[in-house]
């Protein structure tokens, strides 16, 4: 037989146990306490109910078992891995975007493509470029955005409209 110690120090006292025995302790208790008839057809003050007297069977569950209780962290691990999380992103970007896009390195555009004066759909627009247009990087980019040269023209283009043209020696 469990002794009340054995069963507060096990580990199967988590959230995907505790839970569920929440909902079922409610659904008895429900049972128990109303009329037959209000378990005829759901309703949305059934599902409030439940729902409610869930999570406060799970909280009183979660107080009374001491190892379940999530373990709460400090805002500066919260800040701290946001950061990190937020410098590798740029760390990546800047990557990607430096061995992809280089300065005065040459695309082929995949569709036609508007060229703008700015970076933006809302930018006043030069020109539509032609599907297979050649284009080179002038090295400025705004987000998805890339500043292009072409033989007659200069402006911004959607890098997600170019091809990378391979390089001949």
């Amino acid at each position: 037989m469990f002794s009340i110690e054995v069963i507060r120090n096990s580990s199967l006292w988590v959230p995907w146990v505790i839970w569920p025995l929440a909902i079922f302790l409610c659904l008895l208790v429900a049972a128990i306490a109303t009329p037959r008839r209000w378990w005829r057809k759901p309703t949305v003050l059934g599902l409030l109910g439940l729902s409610g007297g869930s999570f406060l069977l799970a909280q009183v569950l979660f107080q009374a078992l001491p190892g379940a209780a999530p373990q709460p962290i400090g805002l500066t691990q919260v800040v701290g891995t946001a950061r990190t999380v937020q410098a590798a992103i740029e760390k990546a970007s800047n990557q990607s975007f430096s061995n992809q896009a280089s300065s005065s390195q040459q695309f082929q555009v995949h569709q036609a493509l508007n060229l703008r004066r700015q970076a933006g759909t809302d930018a006043p627009l030069i020109t539509i470029l032609p599907a297979g247009s050649r284009v080179w990087l002038t090295g400025k980019r705004d987000g998805d955005w890339w500043q292009v040269r072409t033989l007659r023209h200069s402006g911004w283009v959607s890098s997600l409209w170019l091809r990378q043209t391979k390089r001949t020696p």
